[in-house]
């Protein structure tokens, strides 16, 4: 359990500072001892630099909420076990940092790819035809089968065009 160490505060060289460890260490006891409502109260400073180094590491907003809101969970289940050596804060990055780590790592060994639709397809699908990493392989297949769908349409045009006209593919048209 956290106790209040008056002697480790007596070090510090600012008296800002040690007034504001002393009060997030008697803020901690308080939370360990059963007043969890004051958890909401030592964790808003940090929450927007909590945010913002998740959505560094995951760059998208979303999986950085997910991390940011699992980075305060496991913080709160573990709060018995700040011992502080470190700023508060610094422990709380360092348990977010953890989490988008583990996330990342799992989002690179679990690719899931359902290409069962698309073996019938002749056009292969593969990564590199994402010019862009926010593209998504279902939006890149749906504008390549929109694609090859004008394509067959403009092929059908040389019946109507006049003698010498080229398409698009380079054939001469006659009229029939």
């Amino acid at each position: 359990m956290f106790e209040f160490d008056e002697l480790r505060l007596g070090v510090l060289s600012d008296g800002v500072l040690a007034v504001e460890r002393a009060e997030k260490s008697r803020l901690i006891a308080a939370i360990v001892a059963g007043d969890t409502q004051l958890y909401r109260q030592l964790i808003r400073p940090y929450q927007r630099s909590v945010y913002f180094m998740s959505l560094s590491y995951m760059k998208d907003e979303k999986d950085a909420e997910d991390v940011a809101q699992e980075a305060f969970l496991r913080a709160f289940r573990s709060l018995r076990t700040f011992r502080g050596d470190s700023k508060f804060s610094t422990w709380l990055i360092k348990i977010a940092l953890n989490e988008a780590r583990k996330r990342l790592r799992r989002r690179a060994t679990v690719r899931i790819v359902p290409l069962e639709d698309l073996q019938s397809e002749k056009m292969p699908v593969s990564g590199a035809l994402l010019k862009d990493w926010r593209d998504l392989p279902s939006d890149v297949v749906e504008c390549a089968e929109i694609r090859r769908l004008l394509w067959h349409a403009v092929e059908m045009l040389p019946h109507y065009l006049p003698a010498g006209f080229s398409t698009p593919r380079g054939r001469r048209t006659q009229c029939k």
